[in-house]
């Protein structure tokens, strides 16, 4: 019983912790593309 509760709250611990990181990797990805864009356009001007 014991046992099974840990192994529940780990997978969601990991479940949570793995879309929390796919998240903010997603957001760093998409503010990079934004800073590579941005610097573009002031390379362009």
């Amino acid at each position: 019983m014991d046992f099974d509760v840990y192994n529940f709250n780990t997978t969601t611990l990991y479940i949570i912790v793995k879309i929390y990181l796919k998240v903010t990797l997603s957001k760093k990805n998409i503010f990079r593309q934004l800073d590579n864009r941005f610097y573009t356009l002031s390379e362009k001007n």
